[in-house]
């Protein structure tokens, strides 16, 4: 079975895939800010905020711009959490 894109990057850059299960997600107030295109467009979903942080699975965890446009929307700081796409869109 052949590797995804994704994967043959992370282990390059030595990072550790993220296999979050669904009922550990609360990213309540980022769903209600992030639009639905925003976050396919990225391939990124909240997975965990509170007052300051927020944490995101990400395919790209070096997709820098889109991580600052989330800063500005939400006004948070940002954590990065690497997954597969196929994850990713799971949840979205």
């Amino acid at each position: 079975m052949m590797e995804d894109n994704s994967s043959v990057v992370f282990n390059q850059l030595a990072i550790t895939l993220e296999d979050i299960e669904p009922e550990r997600i609360n990213p309540v107030e980022a769903l209600k800010l992030l639009p639905y295109f925003f976050l396919k467009q990225h391939c990124i979903f909240p997975i965990e905020e509170d007052k300051t942080t927020i944490t995101f699975l990400s395919e790209n965890p070096l997709n820098f711009s889109a991580f600052d446009e989330v800063k500005l929307i939400l006004d948070k700081e940002v954590k990065i959490k690497a997954a597969s796409a196929e994850k990713i869109f799971s949840l979205i």
